[in-house]
């Protein structure tokens, strides 16, 4: 996953407005998934939980609010397939919360 990361980070500094990943429709660009990931690093590390933590959490945050009135197993689902489509193309991506999607 730290391939991931690196990935998101980058982008955010060369092309920050470009589109990271959709959410129901909604465009979030790399630069905002990168700040809300940055936000919640401390608060997941102090809790001893990974960078995967942080990524959940940040997108968590970034879903629309008609994704967010879904059960928590269906908005799980939804951080699931965001960020497989965020690692497209890397190997061993994975879940942000470490479960096989």
């Amino acid at each position: 996953m730290t391939d991931l990361f690196v990935q998101i980070e980058d982008r955010a500094v060369s092309t920050p407005r470009m589109t990271a990943v959709r959410l129901d429709g909604e465009a979030v660009t790399f630069d905002a998934l990168h700040q809300k990931i940055t936000e919640y690093g401390p608060v997941v590390a102090a809790q001893g939980l990974s960078r995967g933590a942080a990524l959940a959490a940040a997108l968590m945050s970034l879903l629309p609010q008609r994704v967010r009135e879904l059960s928590p197993v269906e908005q799980g689902e939804w951080v699931a397939a965001a960020t497989q489509w965020l690692g497209r193309g890397l190997a061993d991506v994975g879940s942000p919360l470490g479960e096989a999607v």
